[in-house]
Formats: C-alpha cells, structure tokens, sequence
C-alpha cells in the first residue's frame, strides 16, 4: 500500500484529520486483543484499533524491516527505492 495517496486523502477530510502510522516489527497479531487474543496484553493498542483502522491481512514486500518500510513510505518496490535489506 502506498502511504501518499492515503495521506493526500486525509488532508482534504473536513475537519483535519490526523494520522499515525503504527508498525511493529516482529510481533504475532495472535497477540492482540484487536486480532482476538483474550489475555488483555495490549490494552493501549486494542483502543487504537478500535478508534481507527485495523488492517486484518497485511503483506510485506520483503522479509525485513528497513526495506519494507522504505516501501511503504515511498511506494516504490525494493528493487527500486535501492533498500533490500536492514
């Protein structure tokens, strides 16, 4: 997913809107209340995601986090933004 055309989509909302990009690197979303867990680990996240967007299926376009970040920030494959590995 392409961050720019979300955020260019929040800037024209009425009233502004905010955004916070929240990523976690390696975690299991078996973890997580929002994802169904029922041990109550991850209050401050479970709030979030049920104030905002949760996204239930999610892919990754490299197994590490720098270039997937660079990826999701720029919208540019790995192979193209120069990053393919931490």
């Amino acid at each position: 997913m392409m961050i720019g055309p979300l955020l260019a989509a929040f800037s024209q909302a009425e009233p502004p809107s905010r955004v916070v990009l929240v990523t976690l690197d390696t975690v299991r979303t078996d973890h997580f209340g929002c994802y169904g867990d029922v041990r109550g680990c991850t209050p401050n996240l479970d709030q979030l995601a049920a104030r905002g967007v949760r996204f239930a299926r999610a892919v990754a376009p490299m197994p590490e986090t720098m270039p997937s970040h660079a990826t999701l920030m720029t919208g540019r494959s790995p192979l193209s933004h120069g990053t393919t590995c931490n």
